[in-house]
C-alpha cells in the first residue's frame, strides 16, 4: 500500500445522494486506442538492489481494455534473489490487466491485480489489494460489479486469487446495497468475507508428518444511511455500521 501516490476523497454520505458529473471539463480527453509503455530504473526490495525493465502495452476500446505489464528484474549483486519466475498461475496473472465495462457502466469484469476494494465504510474490508511489496506477492484475481438500470442497489464480488480458489483456498468477498425510497432515502448495505483457508499460501510439505493445516475465517457487516435533513447550505446524514 505505500505504492499508493494518491489517496482517495475524504469520506462522505454525499456520494450516495449526488451525481459525480457535476465538473465540468473543459476539452475532452484524447484516449488513444493503443498504448506502450517503457520504464527503465532501478529498486531496492528487502536491502537489495534490482535493475528493472518494465514493457506495457495495452488496448482501450469502448468497452474493454486488455494490457499486461511484461518486467524484468537484474539482481546487482551475488545475495539477491531470482525474481522473474512465472511459474505458477498467480504470478503470470499478476501482471494482467483485463476489464469490461458494458455501456453506462452498469456492469464491470476485471481480472488480474485488485486494488481499492471497499465494503460499505471500511469497517470490515477497506482498499484491499491482492499485491503486496510487488513483485515478491503479486496475485490474479477477480472483480465484478453490478447496477442496474435504476441504480436502486449495487453489487460488488470479488475472488482474490484464481490459483487459490482452484485449490480450495482465498479470499471471497461479497458486498451489496439497496436504496430505499421513503420521505428520505435510506440505504442499506451488507456485506460477507470469507478466507477459505489461511493456510492456503502455504506449501503441504511445511507440515512435515501431520496432517496438512485448514483453517477459515468470516466476516460480516452491516451499515445504514439515512438523510435526516437537507437545505441549501446544511445536510444532516445520520450512518452506521456493525462488523
Amino acid at each position: 500500500n505505500l505504492l499508493f501516490i494518491n489517496n482517495e476523497a475524504p469520506f462522505s454520505v454525499m456520494k450516495y445522494f449526488t451525481e459525480e458529473s457535476l465538473i465540468i471539463k473543459n476539452k475532452e480527453e484524447i484516449i488513444r486506442p493503443f498504448n506502450l509503455e517503457l520504464e527503465v530504473g532501478s529498486t531496492t526490495m528487502e536491502e537489495s538492489q534490482y535493475g528493472t525493465i518494465s514493457l506495457s502495452p495495452k488496448f482501450i476500446g469502448n468497452n474493454i481494455t486488455i494490457g499486461y505489464n511484461f518486467n524484468g528484474f537484474i539482481g546487482l549483486s551475488d545475495s539477491t534473489e531470482v525474481l522473474n519466475s512465472f511459474s505458477n498461475l498467480s504470478q503470470i496473472l499478476g501482471n494482467l490487466n483485463l476489464v469490461y465495462n458494458s455501456t453506462k457502466n452498469r456492469f464491470q469484469f476485471k481480472v488480474g491485480q485488485l486494488r481499492d476494494i471497499t465494503f460499505g465504510y471500511g469497517m470490515l474490508i477497506k482498499r484491499y489489494t491482492n499485491t503486496i511489496s510487488y513483485p515478491l506477492k503479486q496475485d490474479g484475481g477477480i472483480n465484478i460489479n453490478y447496477k442496474p438500470d435504476t441504480e436502486n442497489y449495487k453489487l460488488n464480488l470479488f475472488f482474490s486469487s484464481i490459483q487459490e480458489l482452484s485449490n480450495g483456498g482465498g479470499i471471497v468477498g461479497v458486498y451489496a446495497n439497496k436504496i430505499i425510497r421513503l420521505k428520505k432515502p435510506i440505504i442499506i448495505g451488507a456485506g460477507l468475507v470469507l478466507d477459505l483457508n489461511q493456510f492456503g499460501g502455504l506449501s503441504d510439505t511445511i507440515w512435515s508428518t501431520i496432517t496438512p493445516k485448514k483453517r477459515s475465517i468470516n466476516g460480516f457487516q452491516f451499515d445504514v444511511s439515512y438523510e435526516l435533513s437537507s437545505s441549501l447550505l446544511n445536510d444532516t446524514y445520520l450512518f452506521s455500521e456493525f462488523s
